[in-house]
């Protein structure tokens, strides 16, 4: 739009755009009922989803809530409920050039010298990454993905704690946490990240058993040349991986996108452009799910 010398603001309101501490909540409790059916755990209702999650000992209280009781309740609750205002932390951005994002606290219409409060615009500390931008490759097979838009990153061997960071909080300030969410991630679900049919979700390939775990090793910088891949070393390379990066500004790889996805509770897509080895855009361009 800049190229065309055009401007515009796009403005986010209430519903369905932020979220709060009932989202963490819920994603706490829908990790723990997922690890529970990955263990053979049977959640075929709402019922049983409350109970198991009782069994564990969770200290978020549940309640069910039967469909007579809904029913019964739902006419008075409309009627009597008033409306209310959520705090939110952004409320619109504009384009002002191709590589800057700016935004304000408080949505409006206002012109841009509108001096009430929260109505400033302000600069983020995110940028377009343009040089991203040129290489970005077009054969992702999300529609929605090809909309999107590279942003500016250190790289400092800290930068997938400050892709993390980003996604998590809106800024690079929390790539230690990240980091550190991370190590405690693969080392207590070491066994998923060695899984093939965990690491194969997300992707198209045809990989054959245990392909994939040997695969990424070999990206890995503890993997020795021409060293014959058993799954006992395969599991080794995975465990000096996991030491290394407790180091901090040590970087890291595909496993490492794979428990960010984890940490996050959201599958990511991990772009790679079209140079190079073409084997290294076809193994680690995909999905990585949670």
């Amino acid at each position: 739009m800049s190229k065309r010398g055009l401007q515009a603001t796009w403005n986010f309101h209430e519903s369905g755009h932020r979220k709060g501490v009932p989202d963490g909540v819920g994603g706490t409790l829908k990790r723990t009922a997922n690890d529970l059916v990955l263990r053979g755990k049977d959640i075929t209702s709402a019922k049983s989803f409350v109970e198991s999650i009782q069994e564990q000992e969770s200290l978020v209280m549940q309640y069910e809530l039967a469909k007579e009781h809904i029913v019964k309740n739902t006419s008075t609750s409309i009627s009597e409920s008033k409306s209310f205002t959520w705090n939110i932390q952004i409320a619109s951005d504009k384009n002002v050039n191709m590589w800057e994002i700016w935004y304000r606290d408080v949505s409006c219409t206002c012109v841009e010298s509108c001096s009430e409060y929260g109505h400033n615009w302000k600069k983020s500390s995110i940028s377009v990454d343009e040089d991203s931008l040129q290489i970005f490759p077009r054969d992702i097979s999300q529609k929605e993905l090809l909309e999107l838009t590279p942003v500016r990153i250190g790289a400092d061997g800290n930068c997938l704690p400050y892709t993390g960071s980003v996604f998590a909080f809106g800024d690079q300030k929390r790539a230690e946490e990240i980091r550190v969410r991370k190590i405690i991630e693969q080392t207590i679900f070491k066994d998923y990240y060695l899984d093939h049919d965990y690491l194969k979700r997300g992707t198209d390939n045809s990989y054959t058993n245990n392909a994939l775990s040997k695969t990424y090793a070999m990206y890995s910088d503890e993997y020795i040349p021409n060293e014959r891949l058993s799954l006992r070393k395969v599991e080794m390379v995975y465990q000096k991986e996991v030491m290394k990066i407790t180091k901090n500004r040590s970087y890291m790889g595909i496993w490492q996108l794979f428990s960010l996805s984890s940490i996050l509770c959201r599958p990511l897509f991990s772009v790679y452009p079209m140079l190079g080895n073409p084997n290294v855009h076809n193994d680690l361009h995909r999905v990585n799910p949670t």
